[in-house]
């Protein structure tokens, strides 16, 4: 669960409050990869939710990244980023547990510098293998569940002639009106965000502590977390000021150089996505299922 700021912005009592009169009062509940099938829907086969749960793990300090050596016979040694183990793994809401489950039986390298870790090639392999060989199923059985538990998606009937056909998910009246929650706490953090950080640091730190993981579905406001974070050198990490993802470790979390060396091909889905500098671009498994050869790098 989203946990809430201790500095909650109350209406009325801030001259910002107008610019935010449209943003519910109550903290954002979902994980980021529920966030993103609200909003965009499930029918589409995407694996994004996976991409985001990774993500969310990280900024939540459940997964951390570290640099390693491995070798290759062909083209020497080379700097390698690799999961390990975060922090803090407590609190993890069912979506984002199972991905961090499936990271726990990940094949585990020992790399030529003696550190030890999985490389996000082997956990995209580990999820798609449990999940019948295809990432996106992700999506469709571990949060998909999530959202049809709260009321806001349904199985419709379909029928071609008098053969009935594959059920399709439809949203629900419940999950229209928290859709259009979540578009608005975007259009705030898309439009207000780096304006409160300039002209109220504690309104900001609020609107991004009451966004949760919402927040990782704006590359925008996941940019502008470095100016928030240092108008609290003091206070980062202090318990109850915001969620974690506001005091994530950007440095680690979300600016990855060496994402070439984290992503390789397995499989034939291709995809790009970018949060904030966070960069999965490359050939991943999903389209047409079967998990990684589980071997070295090149």
């Amino acid at each position: 669960m989203v946990v809430a700021s201790a500095t909650t912005l109350q209406m009325n009592d801030n001259p910002l409050d107008t610019e935010l009169r449209d943003v519910p009062q109550a903290p954002w509940p979902l994980s980021a990869p529920e966030s993103w099938l609200l909003l965009n829907g499930p029918n589409s086969a995407s694996i994004r939710p996976f991409e985001l749960a990774v993500v969310e793990l990280l900024a939540r300090g459940a997964l951390a990244l570290t640099d390693a050596v491995e070798a290759r016979r062909l083209w020497g040694d080379r700097t390698i980023k690799i999961l390990v183990d975060g922090p803090s793994s407590g609190g993890l809401t069912a979506p984002l547990g199972a991905v961090f489950q499936l990271y726990g039986t990940s094949r585990r390298r020992t790399f030529q510098d003696g550190k030890s870790g999985v490389k996000l090639r082997d956990l995209g392999s580990e999820v798609a293998s449990f999940y019948k060989g295809r990432l996106y199923n992700y999506g469709l059985y571990d949060v998909m569940p999530r959202l049809m538990d709260r009321g806001w998606f349904g199985l419709a009937p379909r029928r071609f002639l008098f053969f009935p056909l594959q059920p399709r998910y439809e949203i629900t009246l419940a999950g229209t009106s928290a859709q259009m929650d979540l578009k608005r706490w975007l259009q705030a953090l898309e439009f207000k965000f780096g304006a409160f950080i300039d002209r109220d640091p504690e309104a900001a730190l609020s609107l991004a502590a009451r966004s949760g993981a919402a927040l990782l579905l704006s590359p925008i406001a996941v940019s502008q977390l470095y100016a928030l974070r240092g108008r609290f050198p003091d206070r980062q990490g202090a318990v109850g000021d915001a969620t974690p993802i506001v005091w994530a470790d950007t440095d680690q979390q979300f600016d990855l150089g060496a994402i070439d060396s984290l992503v390789d091909s397995f499989g034939g889905f291709d995809f790009s996505f970018d949060v904030g500098g966070l960069d999965f671009g490359g050939d991943f498994g999903g389209g047409d299922g079967g998990g990684g050869d589980g071997g070295g790098g090149d």
